[in-house]
């Protein structure tokens, strides 16, 4: 019986074959060099897996099966109510997806530049959940404390939008007097929004005026102008 390769764009046909929950639907072309089969599970969602990956046995389903182990997980642990994961779940899932599937939006952002989620939390909504805790609020989400750091205990903590864009890669800050403070936080203290501050950085303002002047909106319904 001739052996079988497994290296890069080895060309066996699977179609029709099942491994696991997938059935090969057909051929849809290579990834990494490895040729690629287009598979449905028997859930009904279609996935796309490699060849080495169906052969291997460490693809076998769509995703269901690790999901459905973590609602039951979960269960076991009290955490879903009325049948429904708590809001915690989707934070999780969207962190592992951002971090490990490539053809996630936010991906580059994220796995594309390095950014892991730990060993811990990866394949266990529970353990994520233990450190976590609940969101305090339902406007709160994952944050890290270190933008370029993983998720991981140490470095997560639930936050506010507000919060969060104060630890973005591309915060602003400005120095009025002896505060230094991010653009965001100076809208919150004085009305005007983020991007009027900027546009006054941008357009050389004096750092006295860029907050004490109103707005252009306020400036022509109190009749100001800027000198």
């Amino acid at each position: 019986m001739p052996s079988v390769s497994t290296g890069p764009c080895a060309a066996k046909d699977h179609g029709g074959q099942r491994f696991g929950r997938l059935t090969v639907l057909c051929r849809d072309g290579a990834r990494s060099g490895y040729v690629t089969w287009r598979c449905r599970c028997d859930c009904g969602a279609e996935c796309v897996v490699t060849g080495q990956h169906l052969r291997r046995g460490s693809t076998t389903s769509c995703g269901c099966v690790a999901r459905e182990e973590t609602v039951r997980r979960a269960t076991k642990h009290g955490h879903v109510a009325g049948g429904r994961m708590p809001p915690e779940y989707r934070c999780w899932a969207s962190m592992i997806a951002r971090c490990v599937n490539s053809r996630a939006a936010s991906y580059p952002d994220y796995g594309g530049r390095g950014i892991a989620v730990c060993e811990r939390w990866r394949g266990d909504f529970a353990a994520f959940l233990e450190d976590m805790g609940r969101k305090p609020s339902p406007d709160h989400s994952i944050d890290r404390i270190n933008n370029d750091g993983n998720y991981e205990p140490s470095n997560c903590k639930w936050s506010t939008r507000s919060e969060q864009q104060r630890n973005r890669r591309s915060t602003a800050t400005l120095t009025i007097g002896e505060h230094r403070r991010p653009v965001v936080e100076w809208s919150e203290i004085t009305g005007l929004t983020p991007k009027a501050i900027q546009n006054r950085i941008a357009s050389g303002w004096p750092a006295e005026k860029i907050l004490s002047v109103p707005s252009d909106r306020r400036n022509r319904h109190l009749g100001l102008h800027r000198s």
